[in-house]
């Protein structure tokens, strides 16, 4: 398989070729997981695959709990489906508490040390409470558990990785927190073997073709657990090669199609490079240094027809989007036409105007 067919094979099973839903939901659920530690990049992650999506709609899909942003994989905050919340915790919340041990006992938060804390968490939110931060950080402290520096940020994740809380809808743009049994408490629940057949199969429907390396790296798995849910998932599943180089389709993947040149304007943090531990397909190595940094972050890129070709950033003012791009390359008159396209479209989905793109 040629590079490019390989990307159009990915960008088509990442829903930016053929949509992959109507609704938040049907987007995460297709991917299983979507990170979102930027919270606004998490949302257009869902609009630029969605039609029609709003801003204001993701938000919606949050407060009305289909879906939910939680501490997940990688211990990073990830969009997941409400169905699929309490399995994938269960699965991966266990390695992350493990790889995080060291840093817990620093805190006082080993196993034994948060025995104290969880029951506390418990009684603050008990009967549907969502408290902002520093509400419930208050209340711990009456209760004589020490909240401050790192250790508040750290009994966070480790409450929601350990299935006790999970970040709720927002107050006057703030994060309240509340309890994940009570906030979503249809609870689906698979054995280990299932969950990890089953984020195998979400992965490589929605990232495929891909390697093993980039399924554990993207669940954060073990290299042993990612073989073990691909063997398992095997029916699911389809090999291919690519220069020499095993990699895994999903026979549930979108159907292969010719389509018109497109272009997006993808977030931060996307999928579509993130995704992966080899990135290469996507974006010559040249390119890195512009697209993520040293300590992490990643920038919003412009897509055309599976290659990044620059990054972008915006400006809010006045119910306008102001964007301005920086590319690899010079584009065709075709393409500059279908990125201003993408510029408009993620205006739409904010609820603004674009007056063009800047450079």
């Amino acid at each position: 398989m040629l590079p490019a067919e390989h990307r159009n094979h990915r960008r088509i099973n990442h829903g930016l070729a053929h949509l992959v839903g109507g609704q938040p939901g049907e987007v995460v659920t297709w991917f299983g997981a979507i990170q979102a530690q930027d919270y606004a990049s998490a949302k257009w992650a869902l609009g630029v695959r969605c039609a029609g999506l709003t801003d204001a709609m993701v938000e919606q899909a949050i407060a009305d709990r289909s879906i939910v942003r939680t501490w997940a994989l990688r211990n990073t905050l990830h969009l997941v489906a409400a169905t699929d919340v309490h399995w994938l915790i269960a699965l991966v919340g266990p390695v992350m508490l493990a790889r995080n041990a060291a840093r817990y006992r620093q805190y006082g938060l080993d196993a034994a040390g948060f025995r104290k804390v969880e029951e506390c968490i418990r009684e603050v939110l008990q009967g549907g409470k969502q408290l902002i931060r520093e509400e419930l950080f208050t209340a711990l402290e009456q209760r004589d558990i020490d909240t401050q520096g790192m250790r508040g940020g750290n009994i966070l994740y480790r409450a929601a990785l350990s299935g006790c809380l999970c970040p709720a809808s927002l107050r006057d743009k703030q994060t309240t927190y509340a309890l994940l049994d009570e906030w979503v408490p249809e609870k689906k629940r698979l054995d280990r073997e299932a969950a990890l057949a089953e984020l195998a199969r979400r992965y490589f429907r929605s990232h495929g073709p891909a390697t093993l390396r980039d399924f554990a790296w993207w669940s954060g798995l073990p290299v042993a657990d990612a073989r073990r849910g691909i063997s398992i998932a095997r029916q699911f599943l389809c090999e291919v090669h690519i220069d020499d180089q095993p990699c895994w389709q999903s026979l549930e993947a979108l159907p292969l199609e010719a389509t018109s040149l497109v272009a997006h304007l993808l977030p931060a943090f996307d999928e579509y490079f993130l995704g992966y531990e080899d990135r290469t397909i996507a974006l010559e190595t040249t390119h890195f240094e512009h697209v993520m940094t040293n300590n992490g972050i990643f920038r919003p890129t412009i897509l055309i027809d599976g290659e990044i070709v620059g990054i972008w950033a915006r400006a809010l003012k006045k119910g306008t989007v102001i964007i301005t791009q920086q590319l690899f390359r010079a584009l065709t008159k075709e393409e500059a036409n279908a990125v201003n396209l993408a510029a408009q479209r993620y205006a739409k989905f904010l609820g603004m105007r674009c007056d063009g793109l800047a450079v």
